[in-house]
């Protein structure tokens, strides 16, 4: 069995995390922990900042850059931390550090490694802010060919 933990800047938990290693331990399965650097985040956010006129379009995109970089950093020290944590518990993992769109790669990953279950974390947000911006999570349950576990965060 295969478990594909998806996590991001957003995304992440410990308590999620907690539950995806006591999942593949209890199931003996392999856990796949994939951390998604993701690009609309921060496009978004310095495209919004530069639309309003709030810096111009160099100090936004240098911005973003940097933005990116420190996500992925955060995201190797996530990752090397499950790593020690399913080390400890003899858990077998693989993890895998990539920059995109979360629902694009979060499928894709799915399909590479053939996960039998992903977990998800979600964050607290009202139903009508899913409906105005879109939930990630969302797309990724229903375009998931296995089943999904959607951990709300608190």
């Amino acid at each position: 069995m295969t478990i594909l933990l998806a996590l991001s800047t957003t995304r992440e938990s410990k308590h999620g995390v907690e539950y995806a290693l006591s999942r593949a331990a209890e199931a003996d399965a392999e856990l796949v922990s994939l951390f998604v650097v993701d690009r609309n985040i921060a496009a978004s956010l310095f495209g919004q900042l530069m639309d309003a006129g709030f810096v111009g379009e160099k100090v936004g995109r240098d911005l973003e850059g940097t933005i990116l970089k420190d996500y992925a950093a955060r995201g190797r020290r996530r990752l090397e931390a499950i790593a020690s944590a399913a080390g400890e518990r003899g858990i077998r993992l693989r993890t895998e550090l990539v920059e995109g769109n979360f629902a694009e790669e979060t499928l894709r990953t799915m399909e590479e490694v053939g996960a039998d279950l992903i977990i998800l974390m979600r964050a607290e947000r009202s139903q009508l802010s899913r409906l105005l911006f879109g939930s990630a999570v969302n797309q990724v349950r229903e375009l998931a060919i296995c089943p999904v576990e959607i951990v709300e965060e608190s």
